[in-house]
């Protein structure tokens, strides 16, 4: 993959978590990165809205892709591929676009988001963002989604996070790993955003993608994994607005019966709380409120929910862009300094041992109550869980959840 046996172009997809979506957040921007003999160089760059959009969608969307997703906003627009919870899906339709827009077929897509880069760039020590003065890590992330915003026009900010990315990426490539953490440090740093999901890698060699099936890389959706159910809670804002960094989201699992099959009944609880001061929300520019400024700060989400579905039997071929057989869809939205709870409900099947929890990255859940069996009920339920970071106006808060 690293180009041994030839020049290997890979689509790089940048997620800017402050527009919700479900894989993380809209693409930004797209880099191209070139593989060839063990070296990496970056050969292009450009702003997410500047690939499409397209008349009409580049591939075709099945008709679960359309119901819970929205129409054909998926495979127009780039900055909404990641609507799609499943990497590998989204991965193909990406490509897919970039080869329409630009001639070129690459050989994969990966996915980062800001936090990623901040953690490369926290090996080496402080960056250099321009206009933003030098920047600690976590400062670094609270820029990149927040802070450019309230000082930068939009055709700035394209020219900053190109500058960016292209200085980040010469510190990260010219043998920056001989700083405190040395070239360990960096590789510890993918290892940690792999396993929050924020890192992300699609082959688009079948042999290739075979192995990186299953692993943190993959970010494929499932309904069952490695023979345990998969519940998934997924946010998507309703406004073309940055407004999502301040989502504080909270996911908290309860089983409330257990039926005389076996089966379970688990109460999927999502609490989204704004972290907008009430002081600046009159303040804050459109590109970051959203074009209605008689609600300012106010927050405006869709919440699917895909339940798991029914365990396989060992000759099923599920469809691989299932969603689920059925789904919760809730469309909610809040003002400035509230709480708003969605609820599902959600069936566990008799001959389930564990239950996974999947979430977009950033999002953190309540591991301390994440499932509580009934009292009259001996079986205890193992939830896997790994740690990730949540993006806060003030901090980042350490959580758990399955990716």
């Amino acid at each position: 993959m690293l180009g041994a046996a030839g020049p290997r172009d890979y689509l790089v997809l940048v997620q800017n978590n402050a527009e919700p979506r479900a894989l993380g957040g809209i693409v930004g921007s797209v880099l191209v990165l070139r593989a060839e003999g063990g070296a990496v160089s970056l050969v292009q760059q450009m702003p997410g809205q500047q690939v499409g959009p397209f008349e009409t969608p580049v591939v075709e969307l099945t008709q679960d892709e359309q119901l819970v997703l929205g129409d054909e906003e998926m495979a127009r627009w780039m900055q909404n591929v990641t609507l799609t919870p499943d990497f590998p899906r989204a991965a193909e339709v990406a490509r897919e676009m970039w080869r329409v827009e630009t001639g070129q077929v690459v050989s994969g897509v990966i996915s980062v988001d800001p936090v990623v880069l901040a953690d490369l760039l926290a090996v080496v020590g402080p960056f250099d963002a321009g206009p933003g003065g030098t920047l600690q890590s976590d400062q670094l992330v609270d820029y990149l989604l927040n802070g450019i915003y309230k000082t930068e026009t939009p055709v700035q900010q394209d020219v900053i996070f190109a500058d960016i990315a292209r200085r980040a990426f010469e510190t990260l490539s010219g043998g920056a790993g001989g700083g405190a953490g040395g070239g360990a440090g960096l590789v510890n740093a993918l290892a940690i955003s792999a396993r929050e999901g924020r890192l992300l890698v699609w082959s688009a060699d079948g042999d290739e993608a075979g192995l990186l099936q299953g692993t943190v890389l993959d970010g494929g959706l499932r309904g069952i994994s490695n023979g345990s159910p998969v519940v998934g809670v997924f946010t998507q804002g309703t406004d073309a607005a940055k407004i999502g960094y301040y989502l504080d989201t909270a996911v908290k699992v309860e089983e409330v019966t257990e039926r005389p099959d076996g089966s379970r009944e688990l109460e999927v609880d999502v609490t989204y709380r704004s972290l907008v001061p009430p002081d600046e929300a009159a303040l804050l520019p459109e590109y970051i409120a959203g074009p209605d400024q008689a609600s300012a700060g106010r927050i405006r989400l869709r919440s699917p929910v895909p339940p798991p579905i029914s365990l396989p039997t060992p000759d099923a071929s599920p469809d691989p862009h299932l969603l689920a057989p059925s789904r919760k869809l809730s469309s909610t939205e809040f003002p400035v300094s509230t709480r708003e709870l969605v609820t599902a409900t959600v069936t566990l099947p008799a001959t389930a041992l564990a239950l996974l929890l999947r979430q977009r990255s950033g999002e953190k859940t309540d591991n301390s109550d994440l499932l509580t069996p009934p009292k009259q009920s001996a079986r205890q339920w193992p939830v896997e869980s790994t740690e990730h970071h949540q993006v806060a106006p003030d901090s980042r808060q350490s959580s758990g959840a399955i990716t």
